[in-house]
């Protein structure tokens, strides 16, 4: 195993101890049913607010290593820029890229490669939610009895807790990991790993998050709820089977495929769309950009679709290859969609829809905040890990 000069600051890893992680996006929908008058949850305890909580140990930190390096020069088995074994999906949080190894939690710095930290978790630890939203103040990994929330700048362990039977669907969004199953509904405290609120009798639901509020979605309607309280706030009498709490605004996908922009603070409709029962029939909202608001469906091609969140109108679509898993990251000025079957990345132009290049060889990519990004491809049966220019020039 070596290091390797590449053009674009590349380094080569021996295969034999990578697994390489396939991640399927299951993008299911929620209509089902719960009462048309949401009750009011009941207000917190300290005994349910500690209920499957531990505070669990620090970090470690690997060694570090050379980035780019002077040329072959030998390092330890299974060296990669974290000092993890293998790294499964990478996402960019705060200056680090983070991702899960073989048995646990890595870090490091994109722009050197060196590593940053190390954390323990479990075997083949993964996102607690493939749905990435804003306010997420903890790296959220789930294991297969529980969930572990990791401070993304320092790799401290803040907590651990049990996970729920049943729980469908899954979201970390307003500081919060919110887990759903038939009969119970979970709010957790990102930094604290408290509990802050429970919900039951409200069958399947889709929850969601912003700083202010709590959001429940299915075949009733939404209803959103104050995060300090839990009073009821307002409520929106649409069959919904997808909710997405942005920036600014509340995107709720309609049962009857259309999609409705909601002010978060007072309930107020914003626009809705046209019905579109092809491309957001079973879908979910992936992310927002510069200008746009971008969905995918299951359906189909599990094609890509954007709005205009100013006016609701459609902007672009796009179709990843017949018949393969795509997995797709959206911020500021760039959409990236990375095909999780054959591989290859696509740059587009968030606003516009306009592709920019392609990168055929990469597997996975973490976007940067200043217009580059981390890629991961397999060459001769090893990571190779790059630093790559988004905008293509």
């Amino acid at each position: 195993m070596v290091h390797e000069e590449r053009p674009l600051r590349r380094l080569a890893l021996d295969r034999r101890a990578w697994a390489p992680l396939v991640l399927v996006v299951a993008l299911a929908a929620t209509g089902c049913g719960i009462d048309a008058d949401l009750a009011v949850p009941d207000a917190r305890t300290d005994d349910l607010a500690r209920a499957g909580t531990q505070t669990i140990g620090p970090p470690t930190t690997p060694d570090p290593m050379t980035w780019p390096p002077s040329g072959p020069t030998p390092v330890p088995e299974a060296d990669t820029p974290s000092g993890a074994a293998w790294l499964g999906p990478m996402r960019t949080m705060g200056d680090l890229v983070v991702a899960p190894s073989e048995d646990g939690v890595a870090a490091f710095h994109p722009a050197s490669g060196q590593p940053a930290w190390t954390a323990e978790a479990c075997s083949f630890p993964e996102w607690a939610s493939h749905i990435t939203n804003p306010g997420t103040e903890a790296a959220v990994f789930a294991c297969d009895d529980f969930y572990l929330g990791i401070d993304p700048g320092s790799g401290r362990v803040l907590w651990r807790h049990d996970r729920t039977s049943g729980v469908d669907r899954t979201r970390v969004a307003g500081g919060l990991l919110l887990t759903a199953s038939p009969e119970v509904v979970v709010a957790v405290d990102l930094v604290t790993g408290v509990e802050s609120w429970r919900w039951t009798g409200f069958g399947d639901v889709t929850p969601t998050a912003d700083a202010d509020r709590y959001y429940l979605a299915n075949d009733a309607g939404v209803t959103a709820f104050d995060q300090a309280t839990g009073e009821a706030r307002w409520s929106l009498t649409e069959p919904t089977s997808d909710i997405w709490a942005g920036r600014d605004a509340v995107y709720v996908r309609t049962s009857d495929h259309r999609l409705i922009k909601v002010d978060g603070a007072s309930g107020a409709v914003v626009w809705t769309s046209a019905v579109e029962a092809s491309r957001l029939d079973w879908s979910v909202v992936v992310g927002e950009g510069d200008g746009v608001v971008v969905l995918q469906t299951d359906r189909h091609d599990r094609g890509f679709t954007a709005y205009d969140a100013a006016t609701g109108e459609q902007t672009w679509t796009h179709d990843p290859p017949k018949g393969s898993a795509a997995t797709a990251s959206v911020g500021g000025d760039e959409f990236v969609v990375t095909d999780l079957d054959d591989g290859g990345v696509v740059v587009m132009d968030a606003p516009t829809g306009d592709v920019r290049c392609e990168l055929p060889d990469a597997v996975d990519v973490a976007v940067l905040s200043n217009g580059r990004a981390v890629v991961i491809a397999i060459e001769d049966g090893r990571q190779v890990f790059s630093v790559e220019d988004l905008s293509c020039a």
